[in-house]
């Protein structure tokens, strides 16, 4: 290891790292041992090995392109780390350096090359990623200004950031002016007031990435077409997107191997996996070897760092399935370009790859190592807070990757202590000190000198019409070097109107009208958090220029002559969304006091607040909401009011045949009346539509009758449908829920009742079922009972104490570990998404905090493993997930919610009889149908008000 007087500052300005998720066998890649005998049964590689540029150093067969290019490269054989057996903390680590942490979220890698080195252009992101949004990638600590720019199509880039064909330059051009004179004006009266800063600097952080320099690098069929075909399938292009993305800029670019996998899973060769790992790796042969010598050929290698990474290794046995296990004690990682000693393989393993012989590099090594490349100092602090927080955990660079001679300019101030703490006020943000020019070192360890590839390292130019190229050995790449040139400029309506973008008229006036809210709703003192403000073209053609006057905020513009524009006012962001009436000020609800930090006993009783007149919008806006999805509730309430039975209730098999239907919508579901008006009584409570007011008055006024109406004597709600337990639960809620809302008397004896008989059908281990004291209980059931209790607590209804804590019983026989982390569907099962996140939110509402083990590991369990995919819809599980992250907030809550939050938007039936509604899509929907499916995605559009946080990070000051 190196020392810190022996450290050099490495060159590198840029970094791609290639995530193969899931679990690269070293023994079948870069650190081949031992061929088996007949390929499945005995130890060892079943693949044969070849020589490579590095003398005495082989690899697997099957990286035959790459093998000779690896003069350019390092072998990092012993990288281990002790997280056992779980992809997830496994991930984490390796994309923050870090275990994961209940009281802390640690930067990514890329967050913190963002962080430490000073942007080379507004116009691309510094931090781009080509993978799941997990928390692992996130900024943490450091904020949103240093995330990551989310790309899922090499094509087309970001949705939203293409300006329509019916937009024409001239029309862009004046709503750009009216931004602008807007931005001046608020700023002028506001100078000092750093939420309207916020948000101005983010929307034009947004605006700039729509210019020539970012929008082009996605035109891959610019690159000459055997450029293309030399990267090879998906990956292969969306390592060329990372060259072109640096090529203009970017820091740091993440290409997950698989993107059809939450953790780019494609790795994870268990059983028959291990049949087709080959395919992997000569997948990702042709997409490295093509990078490597793309990039040298640009004479870009010298300045990107390129990383390959994965969680951890396999061992050398076999499984039962013909595959193999997970091994974390010793694996292998790869380290290409980046001005290093390359052409050696650093570390030696013993006959089966499995053990490191010696020399040995934790992870805090191996991105100290990263970090050190790029010309960031490993021993840096940053800031959680106050709090001094080193980048690394104490890591040390792999001296042998760097050479000391003749660079004695550029090394960091040797210490061996931690510089002291100096707060981010005094001392600023450390930005990265820019390398001093001259050739990089030709030593490459124990690799024969390769002279005739020496490219002196050159400072970034702009792109050229025609670059340079550069003839590589060996002759197998010549071809390709020879096709690799500089795009050429293209001119486009951007180079025109540079910069030019905007949304339709509906969106800027509604970051106008963000900006104006914000001076209400915030304050320096109270405002903890950034600010995040997402801009993007709208499908829908906005309103024209003309009809500004009607709906314009309460300042006065400067305009021209080519803008008729005077005044504007208003005083809601919402204004614009043809929304239910507004509910009248409830005194109860308006004695409520503030969601703060004690028990959430004592909290309980305001978590409906956000539902109270004046709190809705603040809460959409600082919650993460925005008025696409308002739209969606306001259009979703439309499709129940719509599909009500004229007594009153709902059906999941017969909304059809409601008089304004008439049979037009398909996807009907189960018979259960009971649980159908319960279900759809949910989203107009959230809405805070009551049987006392609001615009669905009558609507809700009917369905609560009949709810009343048709329960049993007992309390209990019966029906045809053998899981009564189901609508029972879900009718206690609406019941409880309408009672706290109104204090109406008229619903205190049912709703008591309800909940008096979910107490009697509680088992004897705590858990509930299909029918009253079913034994033993299952967590989704489970789940929906005791939301009415606490619903009942919440309305001041009497539970005695002795329920919560059986039901307490029960969720320690229904989790799967140690810390209440994981729950199955039934004791004794396995972990499963939806179940895991309904227990969660079990235990935030029994008192469990933030901090708790089990909340930590739980939530990233759910975020690492099971992130929401929006292709495959899990409704039910998100609506609990939801709910979860809601109460934590944070940057974990941002990424879940923006990721559920359009997805949830975007699969609305927007037009025609159905509009309003979603099609029953996704596990377990196919009994509730298009009612349950639409009852369900309005409540998770609704989390920004329908339950205040728990933990207090957004609730209404």
């Amino acid at each position: 290891m190196a020392s810190p007087e022996s450290t050099v500052r490495g060159s590198a300005e840029h970094c791609i790292f290639l995530w193969l998720g899931g679990g690269m066998a070293q023994i079948d890649t870069f650190d081949p041992k031992r061929q088996s005998s007949d390929g499945r049964k005995d130890p060892g590689s079943a693949y044969g090995s070849i020589s490579t540029a590095i003398p005495d150093v082989q690899v697997t067969e099957h990286l035959s392109r790459t093998a000779p290019l690896l003069d350019r490269a390092a072998l990092v054989r012993t990288v281990h780390h002790d997280e056992i057996d779980e992809h997830s903390a496994a991930s984490c680590r390796l994309h923050t350096g870090r275990p994961v942490s209940g009281t802390i979220v640690y930067p990514s890698l890329g967050s913190v090359i963002a962080h430490q080195k000073e942007p080379l252009s507004d116009a691309v992101p510094s931090y781009a990623l080509m993978g799941h949004p997990t928390p692992g990638r996130s900024p943490g600590f450091l904020g949103p200004d240093y995330g990551f720019v989310y790309l899922n199509d090499t094509k087309s880039g970001p949705k939203g950031l293409v300006r329509p064909k019916r937009i024409s330059e001239d029309r862009d051009a004046r709503r750009l002016k009216l931004l602008a004179q807007a931005r001046e004006n608020y700023t002028a009266r506001n100078a000092g007031d750093a939420a309207i800063n916020e948000y101005v600097r983010t929307s034009q952080k947004g605006f700039d990435l729509v210019g020539p320099e970012f929008l082009s690098a996605f035109e891959l069929d610019r690159e000459p077409a055997d450029i293309r075909e030399a990267y090879g399938n998906e990956f292969g292009q969306r390592c060329l997107l990372a060259r072109r993305l640096v090529e203009r800029g970017s820091r740091f670019v993440e290409v997950s191997f698989n993107m059809g996998f939450v953790n780019g899973t494609g790795w994870d060769t268990h059983n028959e996996g291990q049949q087709k790992q080959h395919v992997l790796i000569q997948t990702l042969d042709q997409a490295l070897s093509t990078l490597i010598t793309d990039l040298e050929a640009k004479r870009m290698l010298d300045k990107t760092l390129v990383v390959v990474s994965t969680e951890f290794g396999r061992p050398a046995r076999f499984d039962g399935g013909g595959g193999r296990g997970h091994h974390a004690d010793n694996f292998t990682c790869v380290l290409a370009g980046g001005g290093l000693r390359t052409g050696q393989a650093i570390g030696e393993t013993d006959e089966l790859a499995m053990k490191a012989l010696g020399f040995r590099v934790s992870v805090p090594d191996w991105f100290a190592t990263i970090y050190a490349a790029m010309g960031i100092n490993p021993s840096e602090e940053l800031y959680a807070g106050d709090r001094p927080v080193p980048i690394t955990d104490r890591g040390t660079p792999i001296s042998e990757l760097f050479s000391v001679s003749g660079c004695r300019d550029n090394l960091f101030s040797p210490s061996t202590e931690m510089p002291p703490a100096v707060p981010p006020a005094a001392a600023g943000t450390p930005g990265a000190e820019a390398p001093p020019s001259g050739s990089r070192s030709t030593g490459n360890g124990s690799a024969a000198p390769r002279s005739e590839l020496f490219i002196p390292q050159v400072e970034p130019s702009p792109p050229a019409d025609a670059a340079e190229t550069v003839k590589i050995k060996p002759a197998a790449t010549e071809k390709i070097a020879t096709k690799l040139e500089e795009p050429s400029q293209e001119a486009t309506w951007f180079d025109r109107v540079r910069k030019a973008i905007s949304a339709s008229v509906s969106v800027i006036v509604h970051l106008l009208l963000f900006i104006a809210l914000a001076l209400w709703m915030l304050s320096a003192e109270d405002e903890e958090h950034p600010l995040v403000l997402a801009t993007s073209w709208s499908e829908e053609e906005g309103d024209t220029m003309a009809e500004l006057e009607e709906f314009a905020p309460s300042v006065e513009i400067e305009t021209s002559d080519a803008i008729e524009a005077e005044v504007i006012e208003v005083t809601d962001p919402f204004d614009q969304i043809e929304m239910p009436a507004p509910v009248p000020a409830d005194p109860i609800l308006d004695t409520m006091g503030v969601v703060g930090g004690g028990s959430v006993e004592g909290d309980v009783n305001q978590v409906l607040q956000g539902r109270a007149a004046g709190n809705r919008a603040a809460l959409v806006l600082s919650g993460g909401g925005n008025e696409f999805s308002e739209e969606a509730v306001a259009l979703g309430l439309k499709w129940l009011a719509r599909h009500q039975h004229s007594d009153g209730h709902w059906s999941l098999h017969e909304f059809h045949l409601t008089g304004d239907c008439n049979g037009q919508c398909t996807g009907g579901g189960s018979q259960s009346n009971t649980a159908a008006t319960a279900l759809a009584l949910l989203p107009f409570l959230g809405a805070g539509q009551t049987h006392r007011a609001g615009e669905y008055q009558d609507v809700v006024d009917k369905g609560l009758k009949w709810l009343v109406q048709t329960q049993q004597p007992d309390g209990g709600f019966l029906g045809p449908d053998f899981r009564m337990m189901y609508g029972h639960g879900q009718a206690a809620i609406v019941l409880c829920e309408a009672y706290a809302m109104t204090h109406d008397s008229f619903l205190r004896e049912p709703a008591q009742k309800a909940i008096d008989f979910i107490i009697d059908a509680q088992n004897a281990i705590g858990g509930w079922r299909y029918v009253p004291e079913q034994t033993p209980g299952d967590t989704s059931v489970f789940g929906w009972q005791i939301m009415a209790l606490r619903s009942a607590r919440m309305a001041h209804l009497e539970v005695p104490d002795k329920t919560f804590e059986l039901a307490e019983t029960y969720l320690e026989r229904a989790q799967v570990d140690e810390y209440g982390s994981r729950y199955a569907y039934q004791p004794r099962g396995g972990p499963e998404a939806a179940m895991t996140a309904e227990g969660l939110l079990c235990r935030q509402y029994s008192g469990w905090r933030p901090d708790e083990p089990g909340i930590a590991r739980g939530v990233n369990y759910l975020l690492q493993e099971h992130f929401p995919n929006p292709e495959r819809p899990n409704i039910y599980y998100w609506y609990y997930g939801t709910q979860v992250l809601h109460h934590l907030g944070g940057p974990n809550w941002a990424m879940w919610n923006s990721t559920v939050r359009d997805a949830v938007i975007n699969t609305q039936h927007k037009r025609g009889h159905m509009a309003g509604s979603w099609d029953a899509v996704g596990p377990q929907t196919s009994s509730g149908g298009r009612l349950y499916m639409t009852a369900m995605s309005i409540c998770i559009l609704e989390v920004y008000y329908r339950h205040m946080p728990l933990y207090g990070e957004m609730a209404v000051k």
